[in-house]
């Protein structure tokens, strides 16, 4: 019998594991999640992050982690505590692929990932903290930027009116892209074999 393999992840994977969820009823893993909104405070994730693997790591060897470069010595971090970290830069890559979402970046430079998290809490991740109901602060963060990329996600409710809506606030055309597991199905295979 296989081992459980702890995964400690940001809430935006979580849809996506639910969606998996046949795909991994044989597999080992025992999912933990921490809230997006840490992404605000950087120190508060850095800190919560490695306290939630110092917990798990007591009861499994070998863990994984589903986060981005979200602090600034991540990598360092989960080497120290020899944690296998998806290799990636920000969670949009993992939810479309790391082609298609270099693609889009190279195409256009100037593109605002959104997913349902992001959506449905964009008041609070965005609005408030960078004041962009000032259309001076508006223009100061997204004067570079040319469109809103929102990724749909299987199980996600119909998102394309708020996604339209932040778009339309932040003056910027609309894109909506399918997300892409196969990147995550792969790290989890790779995990499988620590």
């Amino acid at each position: 019998m296989n081992k459980t393999i702890p995964i400690i992840a940001c809430s935006v994977f979580k849809d996506a594991i639910a969606y998996l969820k046949d795909w991994m009823a044989d597999r080992p893993f025992a999912f933990s999640y921490l809230p997006s909104h840490l992404h605000l405070k950087p120190a508060d994730l850095k800190r919560q992050l490695m306290a939630a693997i110092r917990q798990s790591k007591r009861h499994a060897p070998c863990m994984g982690c589903l986060y981005g470069q979200c602090f600034a010595d991540i990598d360092h971090q989960l080497t120290l505590a020899e944690v296998l970290r998806i290799p990636c830069g920000h969670c949009y890559e993992v939810l479309l692929g790391p082609q298609r979402y270099r693609q889009i970046v190279s195409d256009h430079p100037g593109t605002f990932f959104v997913e349902k998290e992001l959506l449905l809490d964009f008041d609070t991740l965005c609005r408030e903290p960078l004041a962009l109901d000032d259309p001076e602060m508006r223009e100061l963060f997204f004067l570079h930027y040319r469109q809103v990329v929102y990724i749909r996600q299987p199980l996600d409710p119909d998102l394309t009116a708020p996604a339209r809506h932040v778009a339309d606030l932040l003056g910027l055309a609309l894109r909506v892209e399918d997300a892409d597991y196969e990147e995550l199905k792969r790290f989890l295979i790779e995990l499988q074999r620590c």
